[in-house]
C-alpha cells in the first residue's frame, strides 16, 4: 500500500464521506453578512442544539460568530471581485484590463504626444558666408521665402550649404523618398554635437508645456519619416520637403521635427544578466511609441540600439531572430498611469542584456488637443557646426508651425480596451479580410472615432505605365465628348437665420453676409453683365452705365494718338511688368491708374481685368480680298463695295485685259464679320466676284496683380515719373504677358469681396437695429453700397427674381421703393432674417457620354507649371462660332467646376455640374470675363425634366418647355484632377480606401459648427499625409498585395443655418392638449433627441436619412407631449416632401445643427405629406409610410 494512502487511512480523523455529510448541511450561497450570520445560527441550532443555546447579543460566542460573518462577507466580496477582474468584459481596474489584453496579444495605446514639423522661416549664421555679389551674409537673418528680396532664396541656400556636410549639399541629400506627390529629403549637418533633447516651451490649451526638437530620419522599409534615435553624439539631420506648390507652400522648405513632452532617460547597470529581465520605469504618462533602449558606454556613446517587438513570444520574435538576424530585442509592458516595464529576451531568440542599458522615454500630457499655427509661437533651434574653414560657428534656425497638428490623444480607455482587444485577437495580428481593415486601424490611437475601409480596384495594370484610373481618385483623368451643353440658370438664393438669435450684428455679418460677397456664382452674375457686345447701355443688362465705361479710348487707326499704350519692362514665365503711357500727339505721358485717376484708367485698379489689343488695334477688319472670278469686258476699274455689319472699309480694283485681276484694300475698316459681302459694279464688264477674309486683332484679358505708386513708379532726378519701382521693374504687374505697343481696349472693374469700413459699420448697425436693407455694387466707384428699405421694392417673389434686376433707378433716394439693383437683400421679420442673393449658376451637362462624380473642387498644384489645377471643362476651339456659322471659335474656353447640382432631397445629379468662369492663378477672378457670352454667341436652348432610374433630373431637351440662354452639342474636354496624384503602385492587387474620423477633428468641427460657423475659421480635416503618418505602423500588418490610402471623412450639415440652402429646414411641432411641457422644454427635448438620433455611433458612412425614422424616434420619446412633427424646407415652404429623404456620399456623415429658433411649437395641427403624427405607423426603412391617425 502506498505510504500516502496508508497514512490517510490510518491517521485521518474522519473520512471524506463524513466531511461531505457535514458540509452538506452548510449554505454555500451565503455571501453577505446577514445571510452568513443566519446560516451559522441555523447550522448550530440544527446540529448542536444541546451544546449551545446562549443567544444573548452580549455573549462572547455570538460576538465571535458575528466577527466570522463579517470576515466571510469580506472574503466573499474579495473573491467575487477578483473573479470579475479575470474576465475582460467585467474587469473594472485598468491593471486587470492591461493584463488580459496582454494575454490576448493586444497592446493598449498609451497617451500619444503631438508631433509634426516646423518650417524653417529664416536662417542666421556667424560664419562669414558671401552671396553672389560678394556681400557677407554673416549675422544676417535670411528668409526662405521673401517676396521683397529676389535673392533671398539663393542666399538662404548658400547659408544652409555652409551648415551641411560637403557630401550632403542641397540637391544631393543624405537619403530621400517620395510619398503622396511630396519629395522628402534628409540633409546632414556638420553640427558638433546634438544634445538629443533640445527643449522649448509653447502653448497647449492656453498653458505653457514642454516640447523638444528632434532630427528627422527615414524608415526605408516603410518609406516613412521618423524621429532619429536619441544620441547626444549624433549630428543634426534636417528635412527638406517639396510638394511642387512653390516656396510659400506650407509643405515646401526645410523642416525640423518636434514633439510635445519632455525627453528623459534612465540608466541601468546590469552586471549579471538573467533571462527575461525586467526594467521598471516608474514615471507616469510615458507616451506611446516614445521609448528607445540602448547599450551605452561610460560616457554615453551608443554601442548598440535595441529593437522593440510586440511580444517576446510567437512568430514575430522567431522571425526577427532567424530572418532579420536581430537578437537585441525587447518588449514594453504598459502599467497603470502609463508607467512601463522593459522586458528582455530569455537568451534563446533574444539576447540577455548586459552592461550599461539606457532607456530613453518621452513624458506626455495624456490629453487630446490640437496645435494651431495661430497660437503656436515661433521657436529657434540653435547649434554649433564646423564650417568649411574648420572653425566652429553657430547657426540659428527660426521655425514656425504652418499646419494644424491634431495627432495627440489621451491613453486608451478601459472601455476601448474591452472593445478592441477581442477584435484585435480576431485579426491574428494581420490585415487580410475587409473586417480586418476596418478593425485593425482603430487600435493605433485613442484619437479615432470611426473608420470605414472600402476595396476600390483590382489588379491588371502594368508597372511600366501610369495607372489609368477613370474615377480620377488616384490619377488625373481626361475625357472628351461632343454632346455637352451649357446654360445659365439665374436664381435668387434664399436662406434664413431664425430668431431669436444670440449672434451679434458683427457675427451675422461675418458668418452669413461676408461669404455671400465672395460667392463664385455672384461673380458669374457680375462678369456676365458687363455689356461687352451691347451697342448702347441697357439698364437691365449692364453694370456700366455707358459703353464708354467698358470700352476705353482706342483709336481704330494705326496712329498712336489718344490711346493708352503698354510699355513692357520685364517678362517672366507667366506675367510681365511695365507701365502705361498716353500719347496726345506730341508726347508720351506715363499714366496714373486706379481710383486716384480721373480718366478711364480709374477702373484699372488692383485685381481689375484689362483687355489689351495688338496691331492693327481693331476687330472685324478686312484682312484680304481675293478675286474668285475676274469676269470680262471691263474697260475701266469697277467700283468695289464692301457690305456687312462693319464700317469704313474701302478697296480698289485692278483691271488687266478686260478682267479684274486684283483688289487692293485702301482702308481695312472694323466691325465686319463672316457675313461680309464684296460687290463689284461698273467698269463696263460683268461677272467679277471676290471673297473676303475678316480678321480680329489679337486681344488678351489680363488681371492687374500689383500697382506701385499708382502706376507712376519712382520719380527721376528731374521729378518726373519713371514707371519703375526701386528694383527696376515696372510699376504695374500683369497676370499675363503683354508685349509693348499693345493698347488698352476694355477694362472691367474688380468685384470687391468685402465692404468698406463705413458701409460695413452701417450694415452691422442696421442688423443690430433690426432694419431691412439691400446691397448693390457700384462698378464706377468699385464699392458696395447700401439700399435703404424705403427705396427697395416690395418683398415679393416677382420683385426678388433675377428678371426684375434693374439699374434704372440705381441709387434712387426718393423713398418710393424703386431701386431694384440689389444683389444681396436682407429682410427682417419677427421670426427670422431672410437673406436673398441674386446669382448665375452656369450649368454644364452631357446628354449621354459624361457623368460628373468624384469631383475635386479643391486646388492641386501642377509640378510642371507650378500653377493650381482644378477640375475643369474646356469648350474646344473646333466648335462652330454659332449653329449657323461654321467658322471655328478659334480658342478654348475654360470653366472651373464649382459644385454639384443638388436637389432638395440632397440627391446629387450626376448628369450636370455647376461651373464658374475660370481664374488664372487662384486669384478668384476670371481669365476671360466674357467666356460664357463668347461660347453662347447669343443662342438659346430648351431644358426639361427627365426620368432616369426613378429619379427626376433637369437636362437639355430639344422638346423641353423652358428656354434658357445656352448652347448644346458642343465639343468639350473634361479634366479631372486627382487629389492624391501618383501615390499608387500600379502593380498592386487592391487599393483600400480607409475613411478616418479623428476624435480631435470631430470635436473641433462640432464646436465650430455649434458656436462659430464662420467660413474663415472652419477647421480643416487632417490631410492624407497626416493620416498616413498616423497609421504608418500598420504597413507591416497589411497584405503585401494591398495599398492603403487613408482619407478624412466629410460632414454633410443638415437643417440649420450652416446647411446648404436646399437642406435648411424648420421643424413644426404640435403639442398635445394634455402636454405638461412648456414650449421651451419641447424645443430642448426635440433638439436633444435629434442630436441623439444622429450620434455617430448610430451611423455609418454614406447612410441615407429618412425623416420618418427620426420622427418615429422623437414620438417614442415624447409620448403624450406632442401630437405631430413636420419638417419644412426653408427654401420652399410650399413643398414639404423635399426633405423626406436625404442622401449621403460614401465618405460623408450627417451633422445636424439645430437651434431653438429652428423649431416652431404650436397648438394647431398642420396637415401635410411630411408630417408624422403620434398615432402614425411608419416604416423605418424610409421606403414607405402609412398612417391611421389624423394629420398625416
Amino acid at each position: 500500500m502506498a505510504q500516502g494512502a496508508r497514512q490517510s487511512s490510518l491517521f485521518s480523523a474522519e473520512d471524506f464521506s463524513i466531511v461531505y455529510e457535514s458540509f452538506s448541511e452548510a449554505n454555500f450561497q451565503a455571501y453577505d453578512y446577514e445571510t452568513i450570520r443566519n446560516t451559522m445560527v441555523d447550522y448550530i441550532n440544527r446540529n448542536y442544539p444541546e451544546n449551545y443555546n446562549d443567544w444573548i447579543n452580549s455573549s462572547e460566542f455570538v460576538s465571535l460568530m458575528e466577527l466570522m460573518a463579517f470576515l466571510g462577507h469580506n472574503l466573499a466580496f474579495r473573491a467575487d471581485l477578483a473573479s470579475r477582474e479575470n474576465y475582460l468584459s467585467t474587469a473594472e481596474r485598468r491593471e486587470s484590463a492591461l493584463r488580459i489584453a496582454e494575454f490576448l496579444g493586444y497592446t493598449p495605446t498609451r497617451n500619444v504626444v503631438a508631433s509634426g514639423y516646423l518650417k524653417v522661416d529664416s536662417v542666421r549664421t556667424t560664419e562669414p558666408v558671401f552671396d553672389a555679389t560678394g556681400t557677407s551674409l554673416a549675422n544676417r537673418s535670411v528668409q526662405f521665402d521673401d517676396t521683397t528680396d529676389t535673392n533671398s532664396y539663393q542666399n538662404f541656400l548658400t547659408i544652409m550649404n555652409s551648415v551641411f556636410q560637403s557630401s550632403s549639399q542641397f540637391g544631393s541629400p543624405f537619403s530621400k523618398f517620395s510619398s503622396g506627390g511630396v519629395t522628402n529629403e534628409i540633409y546632414r549637418t556638420n553640427s558638433t554635437t546634438n544634445t538629443a533633447d533640445r527643449s522649448f516651451t509653447n502653448n497647449v490649451n492656453n498653458t505653457q508645456s514642454s516640447f523638444s526638437f528632434h532630427s528627422v530620419g527615414i524608415n526605408s522599409a516603410r518609406s516613412a519619416l521618423i524621429e532619429k534615435t536619441p544620441d547626444p553624439y549624433a549630428v543634426v539631420d534636417l528635412l527638406y520637403r517639396n510638394d511642387n506648390s512653390g516656396n510659400s507652400s506650407a509643405n515646401t522648405g526645410f523642416f525640423v521635427g518636434f514633439k510635445q513632452g519632455s525627453l528623459e532617460y534612465k540608466d541601468f547597470n546590469i552586471v549579471e544578466g538573467v533571462p527575461n529581465i525586467v526594467l521598471d520605469i516608474n514615471v507616469d504618462n510615458i507616451a506611446s511609441g516614445e521609448v528607445w533602449v540602448q547599450t551605452v558606454d561610460e560616457v554615453g556613446q551608443v554601442q548598440a540600439n535595441w529593437t522593440r517587438v510586440d511580444r517576446q513570444y510567437g512568430n514575430s520574435t522567431i522571425f526577427n531572430a532567424q530572418q532579420n538576424n536581430i537578437r537585441n530585442i525587447y518588449t514594453i509592458a504598459s502599467r497603470e498611469n502609463d508607467q512601463i516595464s522593459i522586458v528582455f529576451g530569455d537568451g534563446n531568440f533574444g539576447n540577455i542584456p548586459k552592461g550599461l542599458i539606457r532607456v530613453w522615454y518621452r513624458v506626455g500630457l495624456n490629453l487630446t488637443y490640437n496645435l494651431d499655427p495661430n497660437t503656436f509661437a515661433s521657436n529657434s533651434l540653435i547649434f554649433d557646426y564646423i564650417g568649411s574653414g574648420g572653425n566652429v560657428h553657430q547657426v540659428t534656425l527660426t521655425c514656425s508651425l504652418k499646419t494644424k497638428v491634431s495627432n495627440a490623444s489621451e491613453r486608451e480607455s478601459i472601455a476601448s480596451i474591452k472593445a478592441n482587444a477581442p477584435r484585435y485577437f480576431a485579426t491574428q495580428d494581420r490585415m487580410v479580410t475587409a473586417e480586418d481593415y476596418s478593425v485593425f486601424p482603430v487600435t493605433v490611437s485613442e484619437n479615432i472615432s470611426k473608420i470605414k475601409s472600402v476595396n476600390r480596384v483590382a489588379s491588371g495594370h502594368s508597372r511600366f505605365r501610369d495607372l489609368y484610373d477613370p474615377t480620377a481618385t488616384y490619377n488625373n483623368a481626361t475625357q472628351y465628348s461632343d454632346d455637352v451643353y451649357i446654360y445659365e440658370n439665374n436664381v435668387t438664393n434664399r436662406s434664413l437665420v431664425s430668431l431669436p438669435t444670440t449672434l451679434t450684428g458683427l457675427q451675422i455679418y461675418n458668418k452669413y453676409i461676408l461669404p455671400m460677397l465672395s460667392n463664385p456664382e455672384l461673380k458669374n452674375y457680375y462678369y456676365n453683365r458687363q455689356g461687352y457686345t451691347n451697342a448702347g447701355y441697357s439698364a437691365t443688362t449692364d453694370f456700366d452705365n455707358t459703353t464708354a465705361n467698358i470700352t476705353v479710348v482706342n483709336s481704330t487707326t494705326n496712329d498712336e494718338t489718344n490711346v493708352f499704350r503698354w510699355n513692357q519692362v520685364t517678362k517672366g514665365a507667366t506675367g510681365c511688368s511695365g507701365y502705361l503711357t498716353f500719347n496726345n500727339g506730341s508726347s508720351n505721358y506715363i499714366q496714373r491708374v486706379g481710383l486716384t485717376q480721373t480718366n478711364a484708367l480709374r477702373k484699372a485698379s488692383l485685381n481689375s481685368l484689362v483687355e489689351f489689343i495688338s496691331s492693327p488695334y481693331k476687330t472685324g477688319y478686312i484682312n484680304t480680298i481675293t478675286v474668285v472670278n475676274g469676269g470680262s469686258g471691263y474697260t475701266s476699274a469697277p467700283t468695289v463695295t464692301i457690305g456687312g455689319a462693319g464700317t469704313g472699309a474701302t478697296a480698289t480694283a485692278t483691271v488687266t485685259s478686260g478682267a479684274v485681276t486684283a483688289i487692293t484694300i485702301t482702308d481695312s475698316g472694323s466691325g465686319y464679320n463672316a457675313n461680309t459681302v464684296i460687290t463689284i459694279t461698273g467698269g463696263g464688264g460683268s461677272n467679277a466676284s471676290a471673297s473676303v477674309t475678316v480678321t480680329d486683332a489679337e486681344t488678351k484679358w489680363v488681371k492687374v496683380d500689383k500697382i506701385y505708386k499708382d502706376g507712376l513708379g519712382d520719380d527721376s532726378s528731374a521729378g518726373a515719373p519713371t514707371g519703375l519701382d526701386s528694383g527696376g521693374k515696372g510699376a504695374i504687374v500683369l497676370s499675363g504677358i503683354v508685349n509693348s505697343a499693345a493698347r488698352v481696349n476694355r477694362i472691367v472693374t474688380v468685384l470687391n469681396k468685402d465692404l468698406t469700413t463705413t458701409i460695413k459699420n452701417n450694415v452691422i448697425s442696421k442688423i443690430n437695429n433690426k432694419v431691412s436693407f439691400g446691397l448693390r455694387y457700384n462698378a464706377n466707384s468699385q464699392e458696395w453700397q447700401i439700399i435703404d428699405n424705403s427705396n427697395l421694392p416690395a418683398n415679393t417673389t416677382a420683385n426678388n427674381s433675377v428678371a426684375s434686376w434693374s439699374r434704372l433707378y440705381e441709387g434712387d433716394s426718393t423713398n418710393t421703393g424703386r431701386d431694384n439693383s440689389w444683389l444681396i437683400r436682407i429682410n427682417y421679420t419677427s421670426t427670422d432674417w431672410e437673406m436673398l442673393q441674386r446669382k448665375s449658376q452656369l450649368i454644364v451637362g452631357s446628354v449621354l457620354k459624361l457623368k460628373f462624380g468624384n469631383l475635386n473642387f479643391n486646388e492641386t498644384f501642377s509640378s510642371e507649371t507650378q500653377k493650381p489645377l482644378r477640375d475643369c471643362i474646356k469648350f474646344l476651339s473646333i466648335n462652330k462660332t454659332t449653329d449657323t456659322d461654321a467658322t471655328p471659335l478659334g480658342k478654348d474656353y475654360k470653366f472651373n467646376t464649382f459644385g454639384y447640382v443638388t436637389y432638395q432631397d440632397g440627391y446629387t445629379d450626376p448628369h450636370n455640374v455647376r461651373v464658374t468662369l475660370a481664374d488664372p492663378d487662384s486669384g478668384e477672378y476670371p481669365t476671360n470675363p466674357e467666356s460664357f457670352n463668347q461660347v453662347l454667341q447669343g443662342q438659346t436652348i430648351k431644358i426639361g425634366d427627365k426620368q432616369v432610374e426613378g429619379f427626376t433630373y433637369t437636362v437639355y431637351d430639344e422638346n423641353g418647355t423652358t428656354t434658357v440662354n445656352g448652347r448644346a452639342n458642343l465639343h468639350a474636354q473634361y479634366d479631372r484632377i486627382a487629389d492624391i496624384y501618383n501615390v499608387i503602385d500600379p502593380a498592386i492587387t487592391n487599393i483600400i480606401d480607409t475613411y478616418v474620423l479623428l476624435t480631435s477633428y470631430d470635436r473641433e468641427f462640432r464646436t465650430w459648427a455649434n458656436y462659430d460657423g464662420r467660413s474663415e475659421t472652419k477647421p480643416n480635416p487632417p490631410t492624407i499625409n497626416e493620416l498616413t503618418n498616423l497609421f504608418q505602423s500598420l504597413e507591416n500588418r497589411k497584405s503585401i498585395s494591398d495599398q492603403i490610402i487613408y482619407r478624412p471623412v466629410k460632414y454633410k450639415i443638415l437643417f440649420g443655418d450652416l446647411a446648404s440652402s436646399e437642406l435648411q429646414a424648420k421643424f413644426l411641432v404640435t403639442k398635445t392638449s394634455t402636454s405638461t411641457m412648456s414650449d421651451t422644454e419641447i424645443k430642448q427635448n426635440v433638439i436633444r433627441l435629434i442630436t441623439n438620433y444622429f450620434n455617430i455611433n448610430n451611423w455609418d458612412f454614406g447612410e441615407d436619412f429618412y425623416f420618418t425614422e427620426m420622427a418615429a424616434y422623437i414620438h417614442n420619446n415624447l409620448i403624450g407631449q406632442i401630437s405631430q412633427i413636420t419638417i419644412q424646407p426653408v427654401g420652399n415652404d410650399t413643398n414639404n416632401t423635399e426633405l423626406f429623404e436625404i442622401s449621403a456620399s460614401g465618405d460623408e456623415l450627417f451633422l445636424p445643427i439645430v437651434k431653438s429658433n429652428n423649431i416652431v411649437v404650436n397648438n394647431t395641427v398642420a396637415v401635410n405629406s411630411t408630417t408624422i403624427a403620434e398615432s402614425s405607423t411608419t416604416s423605418v426603412t424610409g421606403a414607405t409610410s402609412a398612417t391611421s391617425g389624423s394629420g398625416y
